[in-house]
């Protein structure tokens, strides 16, 4: 029988369907609506005296605590409050969870399920799907359509399940390729950081977390952290985006952000940094080729601060860890080097010189040839830069390297000063100026993003099977990139959250 606890009122309706199948446990919210596959009042069935009850093990494919290492071609990476392979989403009890009649079977747990219903699905790769149905179970995406093909069990969930957007649009959560979480986007160097405690900056990094989630960003990849801070203390923020971090990063004595503790010289201590960044559950590893503007003394950003030896050895030590290489590189001197020796990724990538500017359009095939993506840290206030970087020659720059074909991502260096977490989007329009569509914007924010940082098994786009990273926005983005600057609906992972209040979508469901 089914019964309906009080809830919350909210403008999407946003009560999240429970099936319990056991009664075992008791339902995880109250207020939620909770089916049983017996009467109300009647005794459990009884069990055979000699039958054995089973228990699963956990695991990459059952749902328990170990991160699939997927070597070279796939990150490991760790969802917030889920396990890395679990396959509850597709499988509940042995059986496929669709070709159920509710309430689905599964003695273990329960299944908590949510059904998105828009006047337009983006799925990433082009489709748009009008009205489109998206159903969420355990924090996976089960199903994506035309809401009118809705599969029959998803069509029996009652009306008061569902969040229904009339006038919006889901797409996937957008991707920030470049992030500084522990920096704050506070108005001082990142040298500052010397005097805080780890406490201070894990507030600061969990601030920025929320503050990322409710601008609708569901995945970063954070390039720089200090010495102690490490995957634990990004974990602890649940129903937060994903990270993928490259915890400290590695630089010279006296060079950029040599203050978060990763300044090496010798081949040993490049062994040892890597070794540790792993060890720390680093998704990357940062190099800081050249120095930057935010560090003074030795940091140059027009001169390579490594020897070629010296940034050789450090990709090989990456590659021994099967871990990609971030490379921070402004001088045309320190990106010919990175390109040389190999990384997986340029950050910035001004071509810049004590004189002027110097784009190798020899280099810039290269890179092609490589695959080496170019992360440019475009940010919200970007048409607006004068001074030694003027927008008129970094557009210029960023159209002969996209003409090329050179793989772009999008990133803002968010956390450095003047550049909050949450403007992300404020940035996207920027790239029209490249000669990017709308609907090449928000491909390139999501999907192209997700393989660029080898991470499209997971997220990226609304597919069965991929976790539950999705984003809801009022009108069409594909008419006005405005759209995404106001999120209405945010999931991470599954996890529900509205970006106008201070609860998520389950607390909304409490009395």
């Amino acid at each position: 029988m089914a019964r309906l606890g009080t809830h919350a009122a909210h403008p999407c309706h946003a009560l999240p369907w429970r099936a319990r199948i056991s009664d075992r446990e008791p339902a995880r919210a109250s207020g939620a609506l909770v089916f049983s596959p017996r009467r109300a009042g009647s005794a459990p069935p009884a069990r055979p005296a000699d039958r054995r009850r089973r228990r699963r093990r956990g695991g990459a494919d059952n749902g328990g605590d170990h991160p699939q290492s997927g070597g070279w071609g796939k990150l490991r990476t760790r969802e917030p409050g889920a396990a890395f392979g679990d396959r509850r989403t597709r499988n509940a009890g042995g059986r496929n969870i669709l070709r159920q009649r509710p309430p689905y079977p599964d003695p273990a747990r329960i299944v908590t399920v949510h059904i998105l219903e828009a006047a337009r699905v983006l799925t990433g790769r082009g489709q748009v799907l009008t009205p489109g149905t998206v159903v969420l179970t355990d924090r996976r995406i089960v199903w994506v359509g035309l809401s009118r093909q809705l599969p029959k069990p998803w069509a029996a969930v009652p009306a008061t399940a569902r969040i229904r957007l009339p006038e919006a649009t889901i797409l996937p959560g957008l991707i920030d390729a470049h992030v500084h979480l522990s920096f704050g986007g506070a108005p001082r160097p990142p040298v500052a950081l010397l005097a805080t405690t780890r406490m201070e900056v894990a507030a600061t990094i969990h601030a920025a977390l929320r503050q990322l989630r409710d601008a609708g960003i569901t995945t970063v990849r954070d390039l720089g952290a200090p010495r102690y801070i490490d995957s634990s203390t990004l974990a602890d923020l649940d129903a937060g985006p994903r990270v993928l971090t490259a915890t400290i990063p590695l630089t010279v004595a006296g060079g950029h952000c040599a203050g978060l503790g990763g300044a090496v010289s010798e081949t040993a201590e490049i062994d040892q940094l890597v070794a540790a960044n792993a060890t720390r559950g680093a998704d990357w590893i940062k190099v800081m080729v050249t120095g930057g503007f935010t560090t003074g003394g030795r940091s140059s950003p027009y001169e390579p601060q490594f020897t070629d030896d010296q940034l050789a050895r450090i990709v090989t030590a990456a590659r021994a860890h099967g871990l990609p290489v971030a490379a921070h590189a402004h001088g045309s001197a320190g990106i010919r080097q990175a390109v040389g020796a190999g990384v997986d990724s340029i950050e910035h990538c001004t071509w810049m010189t004590p004189d002027g500017f110097d784009l190798d359009h020899g280099v810039v095939r290269e890179i092609v040839n490589r695959r080496i993506m170019v992360c440019p840290t475009i940010n919200h206030h970007a048409r607006d830069a004068t001074g030694r970087l003027p927008w008129a020659v970094r557009r210029e720059q960023l159209r002969v390297m996209l003409d090329a074909g050179v793989r772009l991502i999008p990133g803002t260096d968010s956390g450095i000063p003047q550049t909050p977490h949450d403007q992300y989007a404020y940035s996207l329009p920027i790239w029209t100026d490249l000669g990017y569509s709308a609907a090449d914007i928000i491909e390139l924010a999501t999907a192209a993003a997700a393989q660029a940082l080898r991470i499209d098994h997971l997220t990226g786009t609304l597919t069965a099977g991929h976790v539950g990273d999705l984003i809801a926005v009022p009108g069409d983005p594909m008419t006005d990139l405005g759209a995404l600057t106001t999120p209405v609906v945010v999931a991470t992972a599954g996890h529900l959250h509205y970006p106008d209040t201070t609860t998520t979508a389950e607390e909304n469901t409490r009395p």
